[in-house]
This record gives structure tokens, sequence and C-alpha cells, in this order.
């Protein structure tokens, strides 16, 4: 999404590495919020402002979605789990119930929950 390699961000995490003015930038797009948020200068996020964004995908249409559509879903299950702090497979459940989804479509969130998954917890 922000064209990083995992140890980069690895050690972006660990403290090991600060990222480059560019990367931050590129965070705040990513996240929808400021730099100064990012950076701690700020208790503001538009993370809080900003509406849901998997609320804005019918998930009724998943089966036809582009691989643009399905970044974009994964984008608004990554939004959605920072906001909300939630356990990525309870919230697939839900989006199961919710939208009634059949078989086929299922698989497809399961792969899409699984990618995000394993983007965010890979070594």
């Amino acid at each position: 999404m922000i064209d990083v390699q995992q140890g980069t961000y690895s050690r972006w995490e660990n403290g090991t590495l600060e990222p480059s003015l560019e990367a931050i930038v590129k965070l705040a797009k990513l996240f929808d919020t400021t730099t100064d948020y990012l950076l701690g200068k700020t208790i503001y996020s538009t993370l809080d402002v900003v509406p849901h964004p998997i609320t804005r995908i019918d998930l009724k249409k998943l089966k036809g979605f582009n691989k643009t559509e399905l970044d974009d879903l994964k984008f608004a299950i990554v939004m959605h789990g920072i906001k909300n702090h939630f356990t990525a497979f309870d919230y697939m459940d839900e989006l199961v119930s919710e939208y009634n989804l059949d078989e086929e479509e299922q698989e497809i969130l399961r792969t899409l929950f699984k990618e995000v998954y394993e983007y965010f917890n890979a070594d």
C-alpha cells in the first residue's frame, strides 16, 4: 500500500529505524490523517471523524469486484480494525451474517481477511 518492505516496517515498529518524511506523508494519506497526528503532535485524527469506509462498499457485489475494489475492501477492513480494535475473523463473521453472503462470497472474503492478517503478522 505504501511500497515499504516488511523488514523496514518491522524496524519502524521496533524503533530501530525512523520512517522517512516521504513514508510519513504516505502513511498519513493511507490512514486519512495528518502527519502531526502520526508524529504525536496532536490528538486529532480524521479516523475519529471520517465515516466508516466499509459502509460505502456493497458486499453483495463481491463476486464481481475487480482488483482495485478488492484492495479497497482490504483497506476498509484494516481501517475498521484500527478504529475499533476488533479481532479480524470475528468481524468477518459479522459481515457474512449482515450481508447474507453465499459460500463463494464467503470464500472471497475469507481470502481477503487472510491476506490482511498475513500482511500485518509476517515476520
